[in-house]
């Protein structure tokens, strides 16, 4: 046999055995891929058929929230950056959020990160770097802070990655804690800081906005986190 022939042969045996190789592997990663997602599937699907935990967060409590257009929860709080995430139905997911977030569809249209960790602790900078890396992922996203007992309510506004706009204000040091931009077309809309003529008095702040106005606002700018507007899956962890 001519050596050019053996060396032939002998490289058409070793590349079919790669090829084989190849193949085997890529048969192996598409088979476990499907087994992860059905997994996956098959403990979304448990959770929401488990019975629902009496709730506990009392109607007037404080809330936060974040929502963005998008619908993949798993992508939205990857992006936050959410930590120790479990999957959970609505109700378990609003009971986590009191002291954590709960990461949800809500109206099919959004995704919205809900609880006490959206507030940061006040660590606002925090808020606006969020909104800022999701909008850069997602195209736009927004916040909404309701907290009636202490009289403090915000929201902010980011597209493509920069904030276009932000308002918090705490009423009972009446105190702005977060100003960035001009009054949107929404809050225009909605007769936000649009003074009373008949006040004569000598209030810095002659405009406060209350919890049903920062529920407009969100109702006409993204949506409400309420267990009527969501699906039955999310994760709850800690931002």
């Amino acid at each position: 046999m001519e050596p050019w022939l053996g060396w032939t042969l002998a490289t058409l045996v070793v590349g079919g055995l790669l090829a084989f190789v190849w193949f085997g592997l890529s048969r192996w990663s598409e088979i476990m891929r499907r087994h992860r997602a059905n997994e996956e599937k098959a403990q979304a699907e448990a959770v929401v058929a488990q019975p629902a935990r009496k709730r506990t967060r009392r109607r007037g409590a404080p809330i936060a929230w974040i929502a963005v257009q998008a619908s993949d929860v798993r992508s939205v709080a990857r992006c936050l950056g959410v930590r120790t995430v479990q999957p959970c139905n609505w109700e378990d997911g609003l009971d986590r959020a009191a002291d954590g977030l709960f990461v949800a569809e809500c109206r099919g249209a959004f995704v919205c990160a809900i609880g006490e960790d959206a507030w940061q602790k006040g660590e606002l900078s925090a808020v606006e770097s969020a909104l800022e890396r999701l909008s850069r992922e997602f195209g736009s996203a927004s916040w909404y802070c309701i907290d009636a007992e202490r009289g403090r309510f915000g929201w902010a506004f980011a597209h493509s990655g920069s904030l276009q706009r932000a308002w918090c204000g705490d009423g009972e040091d009446e105190r702005v804690l977060w100003q960035f931009g001009e009054r949107t077309a929404p809050e225009e809309a909605l007769g936000f800081f649009v003074d009373d003529p008949r006040d004569r008095t000598d209030d810095v702040h002659k405009w406060w906005p209350i919890e049903g106005d920062v529920r407009a606002l969100a109702r006409r700018c993204a949506v409400l986190p309420e267990p009527d507007e969501g699906g039955g899956f999310g994760v709850a962890g800690r931002w």
